[in-house]
C-alpha cells in the first residue's frame, strides 16, 4: 500500500514539474528559431516553407556536437532588433551588436577568428559614424553603448 502512495506521489511531482515548465515557456511568448547557417549582417530570415515573415529568438547551431546552441538575436516580423550575435564556426563570436527597427544601431564589436577584437564601429540609422581598428588604435569601448533613437 506504501508503494501504492509513493508511485502517485513521484507522479504528482512530475505532473507539477511538467505543467510549471510548460507554462513558463508560454509566458516567455517567443518562438525558438534554430538555425544551422551563420545569418549575415542584411539577411532577413523568412520561413522556410512559406516564406512569411517570422518573430521569434534566434540560436545558432553548429557542425561540432560537442559546441551549445548559441543565442543570436531577436526577430520580430523578420526584422532583427536588440542585441545580435554572429559566431564563427568554432563558437567563438564574430560581431556584436544591437539592431534597432532593422538598422545597425550603437556600438559593435568584431572579432577574428581567433578570438582577438579587430573593430569597434558606432551606428547610427544603419550608417558607421565611427570606425576603430583595434590592431592600430587603442579600442577602449568608450562609446555609449545605448541605441540612439531618432524622433522625425
Amino acid at each position: 500500500m506504501c508503494s501504492f502512495f509513493k508511485v502517485w506521489e513521484n507522479r504528482i511531482i512530475q505532473f507539477l514539474f511538467f505543467s510549471n515548465f510548460i507554462l513558463l515557456g508560454a509566458c516567455q511568448g517567443k518562438d525558438k528559431i534554430f538555425i544551422k547557417y551563420p545569418v549575415g549582417i542584411n539577411d532577413r530570415l523568412n520561413s522556410p516553407f512559406t516564406k512569411q515573415p517570422i518573430s521569434g529568438i534566434v540560436y545558432r547551431l553548429f557542425q561540432d556536437p560537442s559546441l551549445e546552441p548559441k543565442l543570436v538575436g531577436e526577430l520580430n516580423l523578420s526584422m532583427k532588433n536588440k542585441l545580435w550575435t554572429r559566431w564563427w564556426d568554432t563558437g567563438k563570436p564574430k560581431y556584436r551588436g544591437e539592431y534597432l527597427n532593422g538598422l545597425k544601431s550603437g556600438l559593435w564589436l568584431e572579432w577574428d577568428q581567433k578570438g582577438l577584437l579587430r573593430f569597434e564601429s558606432v551606428y547610427l540609422n544603419g550608417k558607421v559614424i565611427q570606425l576603430k581598428n583595434c590592431l592600430l588604435e587603442t579600442c577602449d569601448s568608450t562609446f555609449v553603448i545605448k541605441p540612439v533613437k531618432i524622433k522625425i
